[in-house]
């Protein structure tokens, strides 16, 4: 029995891969292990997904533990989650369409928007006071465009932190460390990355869900439905803002 599931294992991720992988899932001896001890070899061994191909290599391994050890692969890809965001790694949109698969989408959706609210919540109180040395470093130009942004739509801060989670305008490591450099308010950062991360957070994780394939999943992700999708949530977010400007022209024209 043992010999099948490695021939198994060694025939879907690779040569190159499994000698890894193997030592994460020594699937004839799971039912073996208690929680923790699961838990030790998901946290030695656990990666962040940097492609769909590794997205549905993960899927597949971790889909053997979550049949004996469901809430322990949910805390470790959680804390993987939340490490990302609060330290600004990329990685977190591959972690939804992992989530999707492994948990379905209600469970997925709602672990990586608490984990994107929570996670972005930690990057900006981290980054209170070393923030703008890093942006500084890293993107100065885009931290003076940002912060040139925030003043002039200071009024309407929560529409124009709403559209900015939505739209692609400003990466989001760009947002979580920039926002407490330029004094957003923090419940309006929280509020609005709640909210805003919501659509990506879903359709990620229902691709993760419906399209498990590593052929089929990029699709969802990249077909012009989607961004379509996402572009007319951003035109929303953004009208408060262009109704106050309006207003704004108005009673100068007024006067």
């Amino acid at each position: 029995h043992a010999s099948t599931v490695v021939k198994e294992a060694a025939a879907r991720v690779g040569a190159e891969k499994f000698a890894a992988l193997a030592s994460l899932a020594d699937l004839a001896n799971l039912t073996s292990l208690t929680p923790w001890q699961a838990l030790g070899m998901l946290a030695r061994h656990l990666s962040v997904p940097r492609s769909m191909e590794e997205v549905n290599r993960l899927a597949w391994v971790l889909g053997k533990f979550t049949t004996h050890f469901y809430y322990t692969v949910m805390l470790a890809v959680v804390a993987l989650y939340f490490m990302l965001l609060t330290f600004s790694i990329p990685g977190t949109t591959f972690m939804n369409v992992l989530c999707g698969s492994l948990f379905g989408v209600p469970v997925a959706f709602t672990l990586g928007v608490l984990c994107a609210t929570l996670g972005a919540s930690a990057n900006f109180l981290l980054c209170r006071t070393i923030g703008r040395p890093l942006l500084a470093k890293l993107a100065p130009e885009k931290l003076a465009f940002f912060e040139e942004e925030v003043q002039l739509h200071r009024e309407s801060l929560f529409s124009w932190m709403l559209f900015l989670r939505i739209s692609p305008l400003f990466p989001n490591w760009v947002i979580n460390m920039a926002s407490p450099v330029v004094r957003v308010p923090f419940h309006v950062f929280v509020i609005s990355t709640f909210i805003g991360v919501a659509p990506q957070t879903y359709l990620a994780a229902s691709a993760g869900f419906t399209a498990r394939s590593v052929s089929e999943s990029p699709e969802m992700l990249t077909d012009w439905r989607t961004w379509a999708t996402l572009a007319s949530l951003a035109v929303v977010a953004l009208l408060p803002v262009a109704l106050r400007q309006a207003r704004r022209r108005g009673r100068k024209h007024a006067d």
